[in-house]
């Protein structure tokens, strides 16, 4: 038996219903504006424990704001339970700190991979590729669609869709993390309508432009992942902020023939359907999107799924020199723009003043 098919063969005590009577922080392992992340263990009534990591406010900064958003996110929690999202195994304090407990996924994010192919070394062919965004579809179809008790949609967005937020494990998981920054009717945080959350380079059109927007700016957002993991190189990002936005504004994709990527031309159909920067007129929702998917990967022909995912894992973490605990990387990184120091969402530039004072949106 596979290192891969033994750990999969090996059932979270949490699964089985068992709870733990206690947490042991154990290593540090992310940090973002908010939210730290621990390696821990939880430990249980006969002794025994479980690696989980344990995400939790930064420590001097136990805010309202904060602390009301945190609750959003542990409230919204609860709902999730689907193979393709990292799940929340529990809610506590730990020395202290409100404190959710996730489930540990041990691989790296997508952004960990998509690195090695932008520094010359491909690592993920076409089909698992696609392969990847089919899972993460199938995760956003389930959260966009998720009702309450009473059948009431919950509303959910994500808002934060990005290589940073997509986990793939050694065991052949793919997991869309940190619902941190979602839309949901769950939430009590009042938020202002003009701040946005999430990653400039991964915003919509929509978004930037400051109209009304729904689930369908995560169906862009998976556009944008897509083309990144398929070309390695980001799309939109500049390091100007104001120059993000004007390429999100535009919307100039740059068709997979032209960068040197060979596909079938279901491929650039499906890229086109995801990236159309009209809302009405794009793919509708994930679960079209996954439909989507699947016939791209029909005719790729490729054999794609859990087995072929772990493999790749295995091997881009032996380049690494080890493990890295995905869960840890997907906090925030330097680009994230989704609070200011007041634990609110960032507000989009005054582009109509830059563009004023602009002498050519090209370059």
């Amino acid at each position: 038996m596979s290192g891969a098919a033994e750990r999969r063969a090996t059932r979270s005590r949490f699964d089985r219903g068992a709870r733990a009577v206690g947490y042991r922080p154990l290593d540090l392992i992310g940090r973002g504006g908010m939210a730290e992340v621990w390696l821990s263990d939880a430990i249980f009534e006969d002794g025994e424990v479980e690696r989980v990591a344990l995400k939790r406010i930064r420590p001097g900064l136990e805010s309202d704001v904060f602390l009301s958003m945190f609750e959003d996110e542990v409230r919204l929690g609860r709902y999730l339970v689907h193979p393709n999202l990292v799940r929340m195994l529990d809610a506590t304090h730990v020395d202290g700190a409100r404190s959710m407990v996730m489930e540990l996924v041990e691989g790296d994010s997508l952004k960990g991979l998509v690195d090695r192919t932008r520094a010359g070394s491909p690592v993920l062919s076409l089909g698992l590729s696609l392969y990847v965004m089919r899972e993460l579809a199938k995760g956003l179809s389930y959260a966009h669609g998720l009702v309450d008790e009473t059948g009431e949609t919950l509303g959910i967005v994500h808002r934060d869709v990005s290589p940073h937020n997509v986990l793939l494990g050694r065991e052949g998981q793919v997991k869309l993390a940190d619902f941190g920054l979602s839309d949901s009717r769950t939430n009590r945080t009042v938020r202002e309508p003009h701040m946005v959350g999430g990653k400039f380079g991964y915003l919509a059109p929509e978004v930037v432009k400051q109209k009304p927007s729904d689930h369908r700016v995560d169906v862009f957002a998976m556009g944008i992942v897509l083309w990144e993991t398929l070309v390695g190189r980001r799309l939109f990002h500049h390091e100007d902020d104001r120059e993000t936005l004007f390429k999100v504004m535009r919307c100039e994709v740059p068709r997979l023939a032209e960068v040197g990527v060979e596909a079938p031309e279901v491929v650039q159909r499906l890229l086109d359907g995801l990236l159309e920067p009209d809302p009405d007129a794009r793919i509708p929702d994930a679960s079209t999107a996954a439909r989507e998917i699947q016939r791209a990967i029909d005719a790729v022909s490729e054999p794609v799924g859990p087995q072929q995912v772990a493999e790749v894992v295995e091997l881009h973490l032996l380049g690494m020199g080890g493990f890295v605990d995905g869960s840890a990387r997907r906090i925030r990184d330097s680009e994230s723009r989704e609070l200011d120091p007041h634990g609110r969402r960032t507000s989009i530039p005054d582009l109509d003043e830059a563009e004023r004072s602009r002498p050519s949106l090209t370059g």
